[in-house]
């Protein structure tokens, strides 16, 4: 025991205390601008409502009437996870963007064969078969992986160095990566598929679209079952 440590008090008194130095504790931590150990420990609240009431796991339980039991259970579990592992404030939104981008890179492998079926409905007068648009697939998300592997090398090298000078290059080198995704795209899909200017121009439009928001739901999913899990 601490030598300023006094004697031992009963339990009621000794509830009392430790109330007492959380509310402390609180107080100083406002006062200083930081967020408190309660409030640290506090779980986030989420922006539902349920009977024009805040959402809560326990007291005010989020129960959807069209689905069973056995769905708005684990529906209630989910919402429990995402409450406690968003982060407060300001890092939410740093919190979001990586568990996208470390979302996406599965979410592009896993939806690789997709992007051939969308080539093969959009050139099916070609003489070629599923493998042959997989090939081109394949080609078109290897450029897409290694740029964004440059990309977030940049990215942590500029953020290793503090320098101001790497962070401004390592942000130029992303944006010229990224500028060379479709361009490089659309050179190699013309040169496998051939065709006019204007035609294959909008048939890698429609491509790009298409693809572009079934990665987006995909990588959201993700995103949101390892928020959730």
């Amino acid at each position: 025991m601490p030598a300023n440590a006094g004697p031992p008090l009963a339990p009621p008194l000794e509830a009392s205390r430790r109330a007492i130095e959380t509310a402390a504790a609180e107080r100083i931590a406002q006062l200083q601008g930081q967020p408190g150990p309660a409030a640290a420990a506090r779980p986030l609240p989420l922006p539902l409502n349920n009977g024009g009431r805040p959402w809560h796991p326990v007291d005010n339980p989020l129960a959807y009437r069209l689905l069973p039991s056995w769905l708005n259970a684990p529906l209630k579990h989910r919402l429990e996870r995402l409450q406690a592992n968003l982060q407060p404030g300001h890092k939410r939104g740093s919190q979001l963007i990586k568990c996208f981008m470390a979302a996406l890179p599965a979410t592009l492998l896993v939806l690789m064969p997709l992007l051939a079926l969308v080539l093969r409905l959009l050139y099916w007068r070609r003489p070629m078969g599923y493998l042959k648009h997989l090939v081109v697939a394949l080609y078109s998300h290897a450029w897409l992986l290694t740029a964004l592997l440059l990309g977030s090398l940049a990215s942590i090298a500029a953020a290793a160095s503090g320098i101001a000078l790497t962070a401004t290059a390592a942000n130029v080198l992303a944006a010229a990566l990224w500028l060379a995704v479709p361009v490089y795209l659309w050179r190699m899909q013309r040169r496998v598929y051939g065709g006019g200017l204007l035609l294959h121009s909008l048939r890698f439009a429609t491509t790009g679209s298409v693809y572009g928001v079934l990665v987006l739901l995909a990588t959201l999913y993700a995103m949101l079952a390892s928020l959730t899990a």
